[in-house]
């Protein structure tokens, strides 16, 4: 990570990371991470293929402080977790719903997603939304669950995606 430090979340001597927001200094890496989320969560069907869009999204997610990151021992994020504000249609109270969240395979299993999405509550519940939408993606649905169900989260449902062919050019 280059630039001005982001203040720290929350550390502990015996913690591998610090959790922080990001700065934009982190666009660069969040982005390759965002790719390697695509990819590894078999989301080649969603419409991710904008580059510009998908960058201005999350320059606009860091700069609007919305961006929390895992911050490696090394200076190398080893996970990402961007939030944004939402409202489901049938609803007249916003919530804080999971834009993307994805921790690098080096990272799993060391405690770092579970402080990203301890985080994200925590913000949540100063930005005084009482809830948090965390959607699932991944090869691995019951584990990914299990994951959740271990942090408080109740499943209210699934995602189903449908997306239209490609239009032939020309």
């Amino acid at each position: 990570m280059t630039g001005d430090a982001a203040p720290a979340i929350g550390t502990e001597p015996r913690d591998r990371f610090t959790i922080r927001m990001a700065t934009l200094a982190d666009l660069a890496e969040g982005l390759a991470m965002y790719r390697d989320f695509v990819a590894e969560g078999d989301l080649a069907a969603f419409p991710f293929d904008d580059p510009v869009e998908v960058t201005s999204l999350m320059r606009a997610a860091i700069a609007e402080g919305r961006t929390i990151v895992g911050e490696m021992a090394d200076g190398s994020i080893g996970g990402v977790l961007a939030v944004r504000p939402a409202r489901f249609p049938h609803s007249t109270r916003d919530y804080l719903a999971d834009l993307w969240y994805y921790v690098v395979p080096e990272a799993r299993r060391t405690g770092l997603a579970r402080r990203l999405l301890e985080a994200a509550r925590d913000y949540a519940a100063k930005c005084g939304l009482p809830a948090l939408f965390a959607p699932m993606a991944g090869t691995d649905p019951a584990k990914v669950g299990r994951f959740y169900s271990i942090l408080g989260f109740h499943r209210i449902g699934g995602v189903y995606l449908h997306t239209p062919p490609p239009r032939e050019k020309g």
